[in-house]
């Protein structure tokens, strides 16, 4: 209540103050407070649980991405192997950049499609470098006709 989240009583003014709650005429007074520090403890619990259901929903949700992330990878290299062996250096490098599901999904059917390993390494490595230079460019940086509209001469 008011009187104990804003009054600095010392100890002795605390036990009287509890003493006068605790006299029959001041038991409504003692109710109320009771009532309402447990309607705001029930509001604080509401939303400490509302906010850990969403963090929580957030960690499954980056764990979900990862583990799509992953399975992608693993069909490129699966892919890869099958066309052509072992994964080399300079085509695993770049995989490792890429942290979109999306552009690593492009990947494998390029890679399938590809008449040769060297033509497939260029497709994985440009495929990559456009998954790059996509999730790493802010929105806010995009300029030009689409972003600003059309420019007025002077």
């Amino acid at each position: 209540n008011s009187v104990k989240a804003y009054a600095e009583l010392s100890p002795a003014e605390q036990q009287e103050y509890q003493q006068r709650l605790d006299e029959e005429q001041n038991r409504a007074v003692k109710e109320v407070s009771v009532t309402w520090l447990e309607k705001a403890e029930k509001r604080g619990e509401r939303r400490g649980k509302k906010l850990g259901e969403i963090r929580g929903e957030k960690r499954a949700m980056e764990r979900a991405m990862e583990d799509s992330r992953k399975v992608a990878r693993l069909m490129v290299e699966e892919v890869w192997a099958s066309r052509f062996g072992a994964l080399p250096q300079i085509v695993a490098a770049p995989l490792d950049t890429v942290t979109d599901v999306a552009v690593l999904q492009k990947i494998a059917p390029a890679i399938s499609g590809a008449p040769d390993q060297a033509e497939a390494q260029e497709r994985v490595v440009a495929l990559c470098q456009a998954g790059r230079t996509r999730s790493t460019t802010p929105r806010s940086s995009i300029t030009g006709p689409l972003r600003d509209g059309p420019r007025s001469a002077p």
